[in-house]
């Protein structure tokens, strides 16, 4: 798969990609002409807006497709495949072993289990802040990649993006 297959593949990708690229261009008019007059701030303001609700639109469309369907279409949230590496941690947590196996690759977030200890259980390896982290890791990436999760995340991003889209237009019809 190709650069261009990756962000601009499906409808939910290409408006991504949209919303991606007005944020950036936002944000390289921001750092180099550091908005001073109405029309500079209108520009910048008016892309960041955009680029929110865009990028809002898109994950709410990827939620509602894998509602309805449980397929991914936003490259960054689809299964890897088998060919990525496989992680495994195990925390000894308050008498129980919380263990972790599978692949960081968002909505391929693997398998979690919870069991008492016992003696014949091999002492996790590896330091304890490095375990920590791996754990973390696995449970950032099964919350996000929820489908509430998702959807709460692109509601608030279209909603704040149109809410700044009002303010903008506002701020184009005064005389200030």
């Amino acid at each position: 798969m190709t650069f261009i297959d990756q962000v601009w593949g499906t409808p939910n990708e290409r408006i991504h990609t949209l919303g991606t690229l007005a944020l950036l261009l936002s944000l390289t008019l921001y750092l180099f002409f550091t908005p001073l007059n109405k029309p500079e701030g209108l520009a910048v303001f008016y892309l960041f807006s955009a680029g929110c609700s865009l990028i809002g639109l898109a994950t709410i469309r990827n939620s509602w497709s894998r509602w309805r369907t449980g397929e991914d279409t936003l490259i960054l949230l689809r299964r890897r495949g088998t060919e990525s590496r496989e992680y495994e941690v195990t925390l000894y947590l308050f008498g129980k072993a919380v263990h972790w196996k599978g692949r960081i690759a968002h909505v391929d977030v693997g398998q979690f289990s919870v069991t008492p200890i016992d003696n014949t259980m091999v002492p996790p390896s590896g330091s304890a802040l490095s375990r920590g982290y791996q754990m973390f890791r696995a449970v950032y990436w099964a919350g996000c990649s929820s489908i509430a999760f998702q959807t709460l995340f692109g509601v608030a991003a279209l909603g704040y993006g149109l809410w700044l889209l009002t303010i903008v237009f506002q701020y184009m019809e005064s005389n200030a």
